[in-house]
């Protein structure tokens, strides 16, 4: 009996193994609701991160579909979408898939390190303009949508949240701030780098799950090592909220574990 199950076990360990990595190469469509306020005004949010491109880790189109399915009234890209070994070719043939985004509401990008890392960034940039993409590098910008007035932030790639203390200044500080930044594990310093003008929601990518997930945690990431904080979906601390895409797309450690690309929808009730 002590043979049978051991036996079992082994066997239910090595089956556990492809169909993790089979379960890894399918789209998660998240829908998240974060009830921020007491009006009637709902905004939604498709947050796109970590596509990596050339390795895009699911079809463009697929991703596409889900996204106009849900009809978002903005479009965060938070960083990574190309990687660092991106040709110039690849640049121009994934700036169809980004005109297409930038089509479907308020488009609004950030870079990650794999961008600041890139050879064709003069390139990047024109590619999200002529999309439609705004690239925030260190700014702000007001935006209104159903009649209420928010502050879309984005910060460079591995700089601080401060450095857009000068922009923020000008602005109502009772004003909804959406901050766009690559980096989740550096949360606590967008909270309370600027004083009261800290972001309602965050919006970050980079930890990729944790590569390996196992009951429900990420196991490695490359901003926070092994057993990282901050890999997946919603984290709320000080009345403030972050969301974590698990991204769309592999860089240098491709293997995903029980790790589904993820394409949160975020419903914001401000």
């Amino acid at each position: 009996m002590k043979t049978f199950l051991i036996l079992v076990v082994v066997g239910a360990l090595l089956l556990s193994v492809p169909l993790g990595i089979a379960d890894s190469k399918r789209l998660e469509t998240e829908n998240i609701v974060i009830d921020a306020g007491s009006s009637n005004t709902t905004i939604k949010v498709a947050h796109i991160s970590d596509i990596h491109y050339p390795n895009f880790g699911v079809s463009p189109d697929i991703v596409l579909e889900e996204i106009k399915a849900n009809t978002p009234d903005l479009l965060f890209l938070t960083g990574d979408i190309f990687d660092e070994s991106a040709t110039e070719e690849d640049i121009l043939d994934f700036g169809a898939f980004l005109s297409k985004i930038g089509k479907l509401g308020q488009a609004y990008a950030v870079t990650g390190n794999h961008e600041v890392a890139l050879r064709h960034m003069k390139l990047y940039r024109k590619t999200l303009l002529d999309g439609g993409i705004i690239l925030l590098e260190n700014a702000c910008i007001p935006t209104e949508i159903s009649g209420k007035t928010m502050v879309i932030a984005g910060i460079h790639d591995n700089n601080a949240y401060e450095l857009l203390e000068t922009d923020l200044a000008s602005y109502d500080e009772n004003l909804p701030i959406l901050l766009l930044a690559h980096r989740p594990e550096k949360w606590e310093d967008y909270l309370h780098a600027n004083g009261n003008q800290r972001p309602l929601v965050t919006f970050a990518g980079h930890a990729h799950g944790g590569q390996i997930r196992l009951f429900g945690r990420g196991m490695l990431s490359h901003g926070e090592g092994l057993f990282p904080k901050y890999t997946n979906g919603l984290y709320q601390k000080e009345k403030s909220t972050m969301i974590v895409s698990r991204g769309l797309g592999d860089s240098d450690f491709p293997l995903r574990f029980y790790n589904p690309y993820h394409l949160p929808i975020v419903t914001l009730q401000l």
